[in-house]
């Protein structure tokens, strides 16, 4: 398995992603999408391919064609291909990388609509560049050399083919049961981490236009996150039932400082809580988590000022274990891992 980061705005990041993504975890660029005008002007999205080929990345997956609308046209099949003509030439000269090629052009009879525009697309890519087809049904699984089929979201649908990849894009991934995914898709080629952040969004829901997402919604310790959550496994856990632990909350600002509490863990109570730390599992006292009030449905949070990879590190470094304790008055209330959501899993 490899694993990527579908970093889809890449194009506005191109900096952030060379720095922190290291060149065996795949990378992806969504090349006509996040600016007014359709094109990025001087930051292209071809930019961004060409500066993670020449940084020497493995895997770099190109998307051409994508409408939130999904309104498919002549005009944009006429692109993709201009597109593939364009990745093409890369690709020749650089045969030691792996380039996927996505472009979405039909969103109902994929199937039927796609498998003739992949044999044509077929004829002018080299053979390192696979074409990836995202079903979303059985029915519109590709099977067909240099075809790769990714799905989207947790679920893996029944009848897919054992070549596929899988990515978390459409999804948050921080508040589902993530190790449940990872082990569900631990065949997958390509194991695509996806955050709202990655896309210039601060959260899933957040209604903003592509061309109006400021590039300074991601940034370094979200990459940091995600990279520690791809490596790394939950382990067993267990919390009280009146209890979630949220490994990362709400961000509200574009460019969080260390003050800031965006995207860092919260303990969510239903009973008020007078003093809550998190030890190692041999006692050390990492951390005092404070109290923030109660949030819109009465419950009380209790949050942490730091984030949750940082802790599990730390707990590793001084316990030789990432799973950390959590005392409430003076009481156990349970074991985590402070990177990973525990309970009410979206």
């Amino acid at each position: 398995m490899i694993h990527g980061v579908d970093t889809l705005a890449s194009a506005l990041y191109i900096k952030l992603i060379k720095k922190y993504v290291p060149k065996h975890i795949a990378v992806s660029v969504l090349l006509h999408t996040f600016d007014r005008k359709g094109i990025f002007r001087k930051r292209t999205g071809w930019k961004a391919v060409r500066a993670f080929t020449k940084a020497g990345y493995k895997v770099i997956k190109v998307v051409s064609q994508w409408d939130n609308n999904h309104e498919f046209n002549a005009e944009r099949k006429q692109q993709a291909f201009k597109d593939a003509l364009i990745l093409a030439d890369i690709a020749i000269k650089n045969k030691h990388i792996i380039y996927h090629y996505m472009c979405y052009l039909e969103h109902r009879e994929k199937r039927r609509v796609m498998e003739p525009i992949f044999r044509d697309l077929r004829k002018v890519l080299p053979d390192n560049v696979i074409l990836i087809n995202n079903p979303l049904k059985q029915g519109d699984y590709v099977n067909m050399p240099r075809v790769l089929n990714e799905i989207h979201h947790s679920d893996r649908p029944d009848g897919i083919p054992e070549d596929y990849s899988f990515s978390h894009d459409g999804e948050d991934m921080l508040n589902i049961d993530l190790q449940k995914s990872k082990n569900r898709h631990k065949a997958a080629k390509v194991y695509w981490a996806w955050i709202p952040q990655f896309n210039l969004k601060k959260t899933l829901t957040e209604k903003i236009l592509p061309g109006n997402r400021k590039p300074k919604v991601i940034y370094k310790q979200l990459i940091q996150t995600v990279l520690y959550l791809l490596r790394t496994q939950k382990g067993k856990t267990e919390l009280g039932n009146i209890f979630v632990w949220k490994a990362q909350s709400e961000q509200h600002s574009n460019a969080p400082t260390a003050l800031h509490r965006d995207n860092k863990p919260v303990l969510i109570s239903r009973k008020k809580l007078k003093h809550v730390v998190v030890k190692t599992r041999d006692g050390k006292k990492l951390k005092t988590l404070k109290s923030s009030g109660r949030l819109d449905d009465g419950r009380y949070a209790y949050r942490l000022n730091a984030f949750g990879h940082v802790i599990s590190k730390r707990a590793m470094r001084l316990s030789s274990s990432p799973i950390i304790d959590v005392v409430a008055d003076g009481k156990k209330i349970g074991s985590i891992h402070a990177a990973f959501r525990e309970n009410e899993y979206k």
